[in-house]
Formats: structure tokens, sequence, C-alpha cells
């Protein structure tokens, strides 16, 4: 539809008007919402240490590049 065209329909059908504020408001009101809180989990994961080395049993297939070349 035209711009032109849904200016003059939105400026004369009320119920589209605010349908379409509300439709157009809803993203700018997403993106401008706070993100939520979520808990500082980086001590209690480092605390942790490392996770234990598990060999699978299965050679790499992914074809990046080997970081030690005697491999």
């Amino acid at each position: 539809m035209p711009a032109a065209r849904l200016d003059e329909h939105l400026s004369q059908c009320p119920d589209c008007r605010r349908w379409y504020a509300a439709v157009t408001e809803s993203p700018r009101q997403l993106r401008l919402a706070p993100a939520p809180l979520v808990p500082d989990l980086g001590e209690r994961i480092h605390a942790r240490g490392a996770p234990p080395f598990r060999v699978s049993g299965r050679r790499r297939t992914s074809g990046a590049p080997r970081m030690d070349p005697a491999y």
C-alpha cells in the first residue's frame, strides 16, 4: 500500500489509527525496555574450576585447523 494512501486512510479511520499507533509503538517499547536483572554467576562458576577433560574417542571432523601441528 502506498504511504500516501495509508496516511489518508488513517486520517479518516479512528479504529485503524488506534491499531496502527499500538503496533508501531510496541516494538519501540520493547527496544527501550530495561533488560531484566539476572544474578552474577561469574564468581560461582570460576570457583568451581575448569570442567574435567573428557576424551570421547572420536577424532575431530570439523575441518578446523589444528592448533598443535604434532597432533
